[in-house]
C-alpha cells in the first residue's frame, strides 16, 4: 500500500513509448498525481489505484504535417477508481483548460485523423485477445477550448476555427448501450456562433445518434475557397445559418438541414473543372424574398449499411435540384 505525490514528472522522457500508441510527437507536458496505490501478487495478482491525475502543458504534432494535432492548458481526472482485474476505469469528472484540436485534409486529401486509427487498428491486432477495459467517465468539463479546420487540398487553401468552447459532455461510457449527452457552444470567427447539443454513443455512433448542431451569423466570404472550386464563383458577401439535425437509430438515418443564406452576393467568375454548369445568378435572384433571404430545407433518409449512401452529394446534389428547378 503506497501514497504516491508527484508534481510536474516531465513527460519528455517518455515520448518513445507514445509511437506505439500513435504517430504523434510528443513536445510538451507535465504529470501531476496524487492518490492512493494497492499491490498485492498473492494468491493472484492485483492492483487498485483511487485519486486524481493532472496533465498540464501538454502538446503533440502530428508527424506527417508537423503540425500541432492536440493541447491543453490544463486536464485534472478527479474521482478515478482504476483496477487491474478485471480492468476498469471510473472517473468522476474531468476538467480541461484551454484544449486544442486541429483536423486537417492534407493535399493529398488524406485525413490527420486518420494516422491515429491506423495505429489503433495495429495495436488492436497485435492485443486482440485480451479483454478490453471496461471504463466509464461520468462528466467532462470544457473550458475556453478551441479547433481549427484546414483543407489543404483545394486551391485557394481553406481553414477556419472554432474559438471559446464551453459546455460539458455527460456519460461516457465503453457500455455498448451508452449515450453520452453533449452540450457545448463556440464563437466562430468574431460574430459567428456554433452550438452542438444532443446525445450519441461515441464508439457506435452507426447505431443511435440524436444531434443539433447550429452555426448562426457565420461569414460567407471564409466559404469563397470552396463556392469558387464548386460554384465557380467567389463570394463577395453575406450571411449562412445552418440548423441541422440528425437522429440514427439501427443504421437508418433521418436528417434535416436547414440553410439560410441572407444577403447573398456573388462575386467574380472563377475557372474551375469541378463547377458545375448553372446560371447561379439569376437562381440567386429568383431564390431570394423581399429581404434578400435565401431559406432551403433538405431533408435526408438513407441506410448506413448502402455502399452509394453519402450525406455530403446528396445535400449537394439537392442544392443543385433547386437552383436547377
Amino acid at each position: 500500500d503506497a501514497k504516491l505525490n508527484l508534481t510536474k514528472l516531465n513527460l519528455l522522457p517518455f515520448a518513445y513509448y507514445l509511437k506505439d500508441v500513435a504517430l504523434l510527437s510528443l513536445e510538451s507536458g507535465q504529470l501531476d498525481v496524487d492518490g492512493d496505490l494497492h499491490f498485492k501478487q498473492q494468491p493472484k495478482q492485483q492492483a487498485r489505484f483511487n485519486g486524481k491525475v493532472a496533465v498540464n502543458d501538454f502538446a503533440v504534432n502530428d508527424l506527417k504535417l508537423n503540425e500541432r494535432f492536440l493541447a491543453w492548458k490544463r486536464l485534472l481526472a478527479s474521482g478515478i477508481k482504476w483496477q487491474l482485474e478485471p480492468m476498469s476505469l471510473y472517473i468522476k469528472e474531468i476538467n480541461t483548460e484551454q484544449p486544442f484540436g486541429r483536423v486537417i485534409i492534407a493535399p493529398d486529401k488524406s485525413i490527420n485523423l486518420a494516422q491515429i486509427a491506423v495505429a489503433e487498428a495495429n495495436t488492436a491486432s497485435v492485443s486482440k485477445k485480451t479483454t478490453p477495459m471496461m471504463f466509464k467517465i461520468d462528466k467532462t468539463v470544457i473550458n475556453n477550448g478551441s479547433m481549427l479546420f484546414a483543407d489543404l487540398s483545394i486551391t485557394p487553401q481553406f481553414a477556419t476555427g472554432i474559438q471559446s468552447v464551453n459546455g460539458s459532455i455527460n456519460g461516457i461510457s465503453s457500455a455498448a448501450s451508452s449515450d453520452a449527452k453533449i452540450d457545448l457552444k463556440g464563437q466562430v470567427d468574431r460574430y459567428g456562433k456554433a452550438t452542438f447539443l444532443g446525445e450519441l454513443n461515441p464508439f457506435s455512433p452507426d447505431k443511435k445518434t440524436n444531434m443539433s448542431v447550429k452555426f448562426d451569423n457565420i461569414e460567407l466570404t471564409t466559404l469563397t475557397p470552396y463556392s469558387s472550386k464548386f460554384a465557380g464563383y467567389r463570394i463577395d458577401k453575406g450571411k449562412l445559418n445552418l440548423d441541422l439535425n440528425y437522429k440514427i437509430a439501427k443504421r437508418e438515418l433521418i436528417a434535416t438541414n436547414k440553410i439560410v443564406l441572407n444577403q447573398l452576393t456573388l462575386g467574380e467568375r472563377v475557372d474551375s473543372p469541378d463547377a458545375k454548369s448553372l446560371p447561379l445568378r439569376l437562381a440567386i435572384v429568383l431564390l431570394k424574398d423581399s429581404n434578400g433571404v435565401i431559406d432551403l430545407d433538405i431533408p435526408i433518409t438513407g441506410s448506413l449499411d448502402d455502399p452509394q449512401f453519402r450525406v455530403a452529394p446528396i445535400v449537394w446534389q439537392a442544392i443543385v435540384n433547386v437552383i436547377t428547378k
